[in-house]
């Protein structure tokens, strides 16, 4: 069935091709090294760009299981989940206790959360890139107890630990206190 359709494809745009081919062999090797070393280029820079954001973004992570077994031990710490709202309308789970902030909020009330308790920080995207973005922008504030979710909530849900379900419940406001970085 594949073959057909790029059969038929090939009939229908026989034309195109022909003119496509005759105009690269009009340009000679010399045009198509220069095109073929561009793309080498761009896909060069393009993966360079990614390790670079993800070195940037490298960081300690903790582990559902870790984070399961804090809350087992009556830890408390402090669940940030950074997903959008039209995410959390598309999966309105959460993990039990946590409260929703954006990266922008993150930026605006950072001093609303509380510096004594760890920070867990989750999201839904590859690679916990969200999280791990809020995280350097606490540690840049001077929090030193900030960890990632490995996985985010995908990872949480399949490990089968305590999730709710409902509306996200906003961090609530406290004065700005002065604290030691």
């Amino acid at each position: 069935m594949h073959a057909g359709t790029f059969a038929l494809i090939g009939v229908l745009f026989s034309n195109q091709l022909e003119q496509i081919i005759h105009a690269l062999a009009g340009l000679g090797t010399g045009a198509l090294g220069i095109i073929a070393a561009l793309a080498v280029l761009y896909t060069a820079y393009k993966y360079f760009q990614r390790r670079r954001l993800f070195n940037d973004l490298k960081m300690a992570r903790i582990t559902a299981e870790e984070l399961h077994q804090k809350q087992q031990a009556g830890e408390n710490p402090i669940i940030l989940d950074l997903r959008s709202l039209a995410e959390l309308e598309r999966n309105p789970l959460l993990i039990l206790g946590a409260f929703h902030m954006t990266i922008e909020e993150i930026q605006t009330r950072h001093h609303e959360i509380p510096r004594d308790r760890d920070i867990i920080l989750y999201c839904s995207c590859p690679n916990e890139v969200s999280a791990r973005r809020a995280a350097q922008i606490l540690l840049q504030k001077g929090y030193r107890r900030v960890r990632p979710l490995e996985g985010g909530i995908d990872a949480w849900v399949k490990a089968g630990y305590p999730v709710e379900e409902g509306a996200p419940v906003r961090l609530p406001k406290r004065p700005a206190v002065l604290e030691a970085a």
